[in-house]
């Protein structure tokens, strides 16, 4: 079973931010039983602490059916994860076909949500 997690902004957060209106529904990353949470980066989220800022700014996290999913949850859920060993991307099939990941600095598994 994978859940994939969302940043809803609310129109007054992407007001707030400056940030483009498009950019509504940012892919934060997925939770498949079993595995390591995989967190979905680009060049301005580059680690877990990249999307405690982010989500700090306003916005609602949303599970893939729209539920709303508490900030306190969600920490549950990566930390929960991180001490699980497997790991939810391939390295040698990512390689293969070219897609990015990579870990922050605390350890936390990446990659380009358009990659998945």
């Amino acid at each position: 079973m994978e859940t994939q997690y969302f940043l809803q902004a609310t129109p007054a957060s992407v007001q707030a931010s400056g940030r483009d209106a498009n950019a509504i529904r940012l892919p934060l990353g997925s939770e498949k039983w079993g595995w390591k949470f995989l967190f979905y980066g680009n060049e301005e989220i580059t680690s877990w602490a990249d999307w405690r800022q982010r989500i700090a700014e306003g916005g609602e996290i949303v599970d893939e059916n729209g539920h709303p999913v508490a900030f306190e949850e969600l920490c549950s859920i990566v930390e929960r994860a991180q001490g699980l060993e497997r790991t939810y991307v391939c390295p040698v099939r990512h390689a293969l076909m070219g897609k990015t990941q990579w870990k922050d600095e605390e350890g936390y598994l990446f990659t380009r949500p358009d990659l998945v």
